[in-house]
């Protein structure tokens, strides 16, 4: 599993006005990182957003989980383009290029599984998506 790390400032509110300094209306900014990468075991991208500067009246664990988790379950994120919309932030591009590399390689049997069985865990995942999806319409459809 590759993993990446993205660190920057959130403002949190609304925008500053042009001529104010880089804090928010109220002047409040926490730090933030997101670690991200490709996950070939549930044959996604994933995404977790950490706060670096959490709330004084966090226990430890709590400040340790991630604040949003992207690419939980697998297969649900497919794409790069997909983990930078669902982040909301532009990677680099060696960054992507590397992120794309990975997955083809796993995908081609070239990270430390041999391909037939990547290719069985891949058509398992993907029927039992399918079997999830089709069980929900029935729900949705009363049958």
């Amino acid at each position: 599993m590759s993993r990446y790390e993205l660190r920057g400032t959130l403002n949190l509110g609304e925008e500053p006005d042009p001529g104010a300094d880089a804090r928010g209306p109220n002047g409040l900014t926490t730090d933030y990182h997101w670690e991200y990468g490709y996950d070939p075991g549930g044959f996604s991208y994933y995404a977790q957003l950490y706060d670096d500067v959490p709330d004084d009246g966090l226990d430890h664990q709590e400040q340790e989980r991630p604040l949003t988790w992207i690419g939980q379950t697998p297969c649900s994120v497919e794409t790069v383009e997909q983990l930078q919309r669902e982040m909301g932030v532009r990677l680099r591009p060696e960054v992507e290029a590397a992120l794309r590399e990975e997955r083809a390689l796993h995908l081609s049997g070239g990270l430390d599984e041999p391909l037939h069985e990547v290719e069985r865990r891949w058509h398992l995942l993907r029927a039992n998506g399918l079997r999830q999806y089709l069980g929900s319409l029935q729900v949705v459809l009363g049958m």
